[in-house]
């Protein structure tokens, strides 16, 4: 060491820290602890000494028992090494005390499983570098992560945030996982400006109070072409706000979860992977066809809901577009029916020779007729369906019924005009 240790006097914490925020942080997680550890000429105490091999000195681990032990939580700033998380995790423990995980960095797997945090729980600017587990966690006081990054896997599944939490600012650059969260009434869960890159899951979540994600121009928290919000079978409380401002979405996120009495605003609704405004039904299905089984079934029904839901909020354009994507997955269903009769008729056929033979198998027994008045009702049904589709796009865009009403009045009319002989 080139500089006289007796004159080193206090760690040097992070770069880049404010005057006050160093000086609180080398109050209340340095204390009196040496400052003897080098790295890039600057000098560290044991906890904030940013070096992955400082698990060689015993020291570190036995500081950090000592203050678990004695229910000190103030970890702010310090880096977490490979080694000593493996050996050492956060889990299953009731915390009475403040958490200060702020700016803390986590190199390998983060667990803090099954905890209770009775008091604030602070990872403000929290580093993530591996796998994260808050599963099971139960939040008693505000929960703060604004700014971490999670550079892996994120769970909170079957969570229970009691008094809100901020996840704004947030990066998740792989899965982020609230399956089964509870988030009680009467707090506010903030996902503002938060940067999700992979799928978001929320499924069997129970929503009670407000949860609100917003976005801006520069961040619109959705906005990578493989990025999923997963909202199914979760439940929302009468009196519970679910809030969309400002963000990119999919209508086929909306599936299996009723979105009649969610809030949007400002939404750009990313009906394919450019994000243009145009109604693709085909992309939106072929999105749900890798996970849902019955999708067109089911897609029908969140199209109508987001419909209903924009109508009742003065977005008559945008509820068209959703009645549009209804009328079309409705429309490709019947198609789908009359495609799969086509393709029957070849195997019906042989069976019939078959049974002609003489054979007696149980697949070559005949299929008792359908109802004549039923096949023909549901072939009018598919011509009137097609004719309703061909003339207005289902009656939604007026643009498309003046252009048919047009090629009749002058070019279909005029022809069958000039080709009949009238007599005089």
């Amino acid at each position: 060491m080139s500089q006289n240790l007796e004159q080193i006097q206090k760690c040097h914490v992070v770069d880049n820290l404010a005057k006050g925020f160093k000086s609180m942080a080398q109050r209340s997680v340095c204390k009196d602890l040496p400052v003897i550890y080098e790295h890039n000429s600057n000098y560290y105490c044991v906890l904030h000494y940013p070096n992955d091999l400082k698990h060689e000195n015993t020291d570190f681990t036995e500081i950090v028992h000592s203050r678990l032990e004695n229910a000190q939580y103030d970890f702010s700033y310090v880096y977490f090494s490979d080694i000593f998380l493996l050996q050492l995790g956060f889990g299953k423990k009731e915390i009475n005390s403040p958490a200060k995980f702020n700016n803390s960095t986590f190199k390998s797997f983060a667990e803090f499983g099954d905890s209770v945090f009775n008091d604030w729980a602070d990872f403000t600017g929290a580093k993530f570098h591996k796998e994260a587990s808050f599963s099971g966690c139960k939040f008693n006081q505000n929960a703060t992560f604004v700014y971490a990054s999670f550079r892996d896997e994120a769970y909170f599944n079957i969570c229970y945030f009691v008094d809100g939490a901020n996840f704004s600012a947030v990066t998740f650059e792989n899965i982020a996982s609230f399956w089964g969260a509870t988030f009680e009434a009467n707090n506010r869960v903030f996902f503002k400006d938060t940067k999700f890159i992979d799928t978001a899951f929320f499924q069997d979540a129970n929503i009670k109070g407000e949860m609100v994600f917003e976005g801006s121009n520069k961040i619109p928290v959705f906005y990578e072409d493989k990025v999923q919000l997963d909202l199914q079978k979760a439940i929302v409380d009468k009196d519970a706000k679910v809030v969309f401002q400002s963000v990119y979405l999919c209508p086929s996120w909306f599936i299996n979860i009723d979105s009649r009495n969610f809030i949007f605003t400002d939404i750009i609704w990313s009906f394919n992977e450019s994000k243009s405004i145009k109604v693709n039904t085909k992309v939106e299905l072929k999105k749900l066809e890798k996970r849902i089984i019955n999708s067109k079934a089911l897609f029908k029904i969140t199209c109508r809901q987001l419909a209903e839901n924009a109508e009742n909020n003065n977005r008559f354009e945008e509820a068209s577009k959703f009645r549009q994507m209804a009328f079309e997955t409705e429309w490709l269903e019947k198609k789908e029916k009359i495609s799969n009769w086509i393709k029957n008729l070849v195997p019906e056929s042989e069976k019939l020779k078959r049974r002609f033979g003489g054979s007696t198998d149980e697949e070559d027994k005949p299929i008792p007729p359908t109802n004549s008045f039923d096949i023909l009702r549901r072939s009018g049904d598919f011509f009137i369906h097609g004719l309703y589709r061909i003339t207005s796009f289902y009656g939604e865009s007026w643009s498309w019924a003046l252009g048919v009403l047009l090629l009749l009045i002058l070019v279909i009319f005029p022809i069958i005009y000039t080709q009949i002989n009238f007599q005089t």
